[in-house]
């Protein structure tokens, strides 16, 4: 996370410990996908991001996501954010984002 600026740093340190997929979208600027995986009740599946692909079609980004999880909570592949950079946003005028097939709104966008 230290290569980001400061911009970007604020807003994932702003989302505090929620859970979710948040877009940091600040106007004709680099877009960046959080997510955000950093709270498990106890006895409650740990989930964790198994892949993420993207693509773009007619103009819409499209991102999918397969999220897994699992009660080991040492677990290697869990993890509690990972950020990811878009592609140029002149390039798609739409993002929609998917999770294990099923279409999902992002919890937060800002910037």
């Amino acid at each position: 996370m230290q290569e980001l600026n400061k911009d970007v740093q604020l807003f994932v340190n702003n989302l505090e410990n929620k859970n979710g997929l948040y877009l940091y979208s600040p106007v004709g600027e680099t877009q960046y996908l959080v997510a955000k995986y950093p709270n498990v009740p106890d006895g409650e599946e740990a989930k964790f991001l198994q892949s993420i692909t993207a693509q773009i079609l007619d103009h819409v980004l499209v991102v999918s996501i397969e999220e897994q999880g699992t009660h080991d909570y040492q677990d290697k592949r869990l993890d509690t954010i990972r950020i990811y950079k878009l592609s140029c946003v002149n390039e798609y005028g739409e993002i929609r984002i998917y999770k294990n097939g099923k279409e999902v709104s992002l919890d937060l966008v800002g910037g």
